[in-house]
């Protein structure tokens, strides 16, 4: 017959506003692991405690944790001041396992992780205000992002972006997209650092093209919606570099020299050749 003990302690909650690792360290939960032991050792392998504490601004719940053989063995429940649950997960050994939910203080769904052996591993779900429209879905293993992270745009518009990774570090394909499934950009990462990169308008022409070609150094072209070259230069460490030289539509030089001041010349052209992918976005 499985035996169940309940512990109420009268400890200080901690109101804490973010999602944080400090419900793994609680050096507070000391009676519990020695009360599970005991039972162990007595022969109840099967015997639970059941840790309680509560809010010490209203009374309410604040936490409540299964301990079973002398650890964290079982669910995790956190609520908010108001008394909604705040985090629903579960242990096994002391470790974070399987699916874990959190909740904002208005209950609605914020995101969702899933565990093994204490660490993140496979799909992490983050979710925009009304708690189920997809915000993010990033892949994971072993606590680190490791394939596809996909962004959504809100509404249900459809994917936003797609980032690979490897490691932990952006490696691979990156794409974007308009809310009406247009490509909007084409880049490639290695290890963390961006290879290449195109952006175009929602007529398909480049908008931009951008590529390393060293360690620290990259070229990077702008053009008009219409295909001619608008913008042009080098870049140093992620600053204009070298010689720039800005183009009207016939070709003809609008600006040339320093990037900085070249950039800063046709300003007014970047901007609005950039309204008109954000315009066209927007009204989808």
């Amino acid at each position: 017959m499985k035996k169940m003990l309940l512990l109420v302690l009268g400890i200080i909650f901690i109101n804490v506003s973010i999602f944080g690792d400090w419900i793994d360290d609680m050096t507070y939960d000391k009676q519990s692991k020695e009360m599970s032991k005991k039972l162990t050792k007595i022969g109840s392998e099967e015997s639970e405690v059941v840790f309680t504490r509560p809010n010490d601004t209203n009374g309410l719940k604040a936490m409540e944790v299964i301990y079973k053989n002398g650890g964290r063995n079982g669910s995790v429940k956190v609520y908010h001041v108001n008394g909604n649950l705040f985090i629903d997960g579960n242990y096994k050994n002391d470790q974070r396992d399987g699916k874990w939910m959190f909740y904002t203080e208005e209950n609605i769904l914020k995101f969702i992780e899933n565990y093994k052996n204490g660490m993140l591993n496979g799909v992490k779900k983050e979710f925009y205000e009304d708690g189920k429209t997809l915000l993010l879905l990033t892949n994971y293993k072993n606590n680190k992002k490791e394939g596809e992270k996909i962004k959504y745009y809100k509404a249900g518009k459809g994917i936003e972006t797609i980032t690979n990774y490897k490691n932990d570090k952006e490696d691979g394909e990156i794409k974007d997209f308009y809310k009406d499934g247009k490509k909007y950009g084409l880049g490639f990462y290695k290890n963390g650092k961006l290879e290449k990169q195109d952006t175009y308008y929602p007529n398909g022409n480049l908008f931009m093209k951008r590529y390393r070609l060293g360690k620290n150094e990259e070229k990077v072209i702008y053009y008009y919606e219409t295909g001619e070259e608008f913008l042009k230069g080098f870049i140093y460490k992620d600053k204009p570099a070298k010689e720039w030289k800005a183009f009207d539509k016939k070709g003809d030089i609008l600006s040339e020299g320093e990037g900085t001041k070249v950039i800063a010349d046709v300003q007014y052209i970047y901007m609005e050749n950039q309204k008109k992918n954000l315009k066209y976005n927007e009204g989808i």
